[in-house]
């Protein structure tokens, strides 16, 4: 239990850090929607670190490991979520990656 919360907080905040910055930048343009919703994506990323540390849900001395992780995670689901951009819920489940790339670049014990 204590590794699907870390999925889905990770999943949920990244989801929606990265979908505003998409709605915020399609304003603009579909260059500046892709960057800005990298930009707010990877933010989102560095958060969900924050807030797993703070709930005491992730050990602090795993920040690095999980927040590479997270980032490579980001890094693969981006192109996908671009890919998809025709049905939505397909680029927001795509997202679910960055929870799983947080584990796993955080090594084994990395849970309270």
């Amino acid at each position: 239990m204590r590794h699907l919360r870390v999925i889905i907080v990770a999943w949920l905040l990244t989801a929606v850090g990265a979908s505003s910055g998409w709605f915020l930048g399609a304003l603009a343009g579909r260059q500046a929607a892709f960057l800005l919703s990298t930009v707010a994506g990877t933010f989102s990323v560095l958060y969900a670190i924050s807030f797993l540390i703070d709930r005491r849900w992730f050990r602090e001395e795993r920040r690095r490991g999980g927040t590479i992780g997270g980032l490579i995670g980001l890094a693969i689901a981006g192109p996908l979520v671009l890919m998809t951009t025709a049905t939505p819920l397909l680029g927001v489940a795509s997202l679910s990656m960055v929870g799983f790339c947080v584990l796993i670049g955080a090594g084994g014990g990395a849970l309270e």
